[in-house]
């Protein structure tokens, strides 16, 4: 096999390896987007179960936030529905 040749394969082994990181790049993309999916259908069927409030959830992660010492700044915080009635 001539030097070009070997180039070749190496070069066309890199791109292999690249597209095959690429593909499991997006899989695992795929995958937590379903988990996140999953994760808020649980939350909520468990808020409405347990009778816990927007403002609970808000209070916890408040709470959460303090704790680690990294206070999550106001933006983040900020309830967009401060004005409806919690259930």
């Amino acid at each position: 096999m001539s030097t070009h040749d070997e180039s070749h394969d190496v070069h066309l082994q890199q791109l292999t390896a690249a597209d095959r990181q690429v593909r499991r790049t997006r899989r695992a993309e795929a995958v937590r987007q379903r988990q996140r999916v999953a994760l808020l259908n649980l939350m909520a069927t468990s808020m409405a179960e347990f009778g816990i409030s927007h403002a609970e959830l808000i209070a916890a992660r408040r709470a959460i936030g303090e704790r680690a010492g990294n206070k999550a700044p106001e933006s983040e915080m900020h309830d967009l529905h401060e004005d409806e009635p919690d259930d």
